[in-house]
């Protein structure tokens, strides 16, 4: 009879850990490398499938069609294209915003005014197309106003937005605090949404 002892059970489970290890890793790389062939395998037939099926139409690319911004039922405003390069009135520039956004004012173009304000756009060097918005007085990004830039693609889009203690009775005409006026460059023209800020609800007590 053999004499279990803790160390002789101890050692007999080292051994067959050591077998089981040895045992499986080889078994392993089999599967692995025979799971590689069959993974190798379907995609060179799904790659002959589409090859197969691309001629006669059927693995076409669907037509990607761009999303159209959804601005609500319309502008309010169109703003017409009025000057180009050297006939448009340079806008005022205190803190060089032109420069800042690559813009040259030799090139921008300008739109009809919009409530007292002067509307611009222009080309970057950056390729961007930027849109400007600012009173003829005070100047571009002074007061009332904006200056935004987009990549290609992308709508270029200025907001107005009347804040609390804001005084713009001419742009504004009205409207209650937290209204937006949002302006849309379109190449030859600016669309003009106007937003009214809908009144809080008035409560009835008992």
């Amino acid at each position: 009879m053999v004499d279990f002892t803790p160390r002789r059970a101890d050692s007999i489970r080292a051994a067959l850990i050591n077998h089981v290890a040895e045992n499986r890793r080889p078994r392993r790389r089999r599967a692995l490398w025979a799971a590689g062939l069959v993974l190798a395998g379907a995609l060179a037939g799904a790659g002959a499938s589409a090859a197969a099926l691309a001629p006669a139409g059927l693995f076409a690319p669907a037509d990607v069609q761009p999303r159209v911004p959804n601005y609500g039922p319309g502008p309010e405003y169109v703003l017409a294209l009025q000057a180009v390069g050297a006939d448009v009135d340079e806008p005022k520039d205190p803190h060089g915003t032109l420069t800042m956004l690559g813009l040259s004012p030799g090139e921008l173009r300008q739109y009809e005014n919009f409530r007292g304000l002067s509307i611009w756009s222009g080309e970057s060097r950056h390729g961007r197309a930027c849109l400007l918005v600012a009173h003829p007085v005070q100047g571009l990004l002074e007061g009332i106003g904006d200056a935004r830039c987009s990549p290609e693609g992308l709508d270029t889009i200025a907001d107005l937005t009347l804040c609390s203690g804001c005084s713009a009775p001419d742009v504004f005409d009205g409207l209650p605090t937290g209204s937006l006026i949002r302006f849309v460059l379109k190449g030859d023209h600016v669309d003009v949404y106007v937003y009214v800020r809908a009144a809080y609800p008035i409560s009835s007590s008992g």
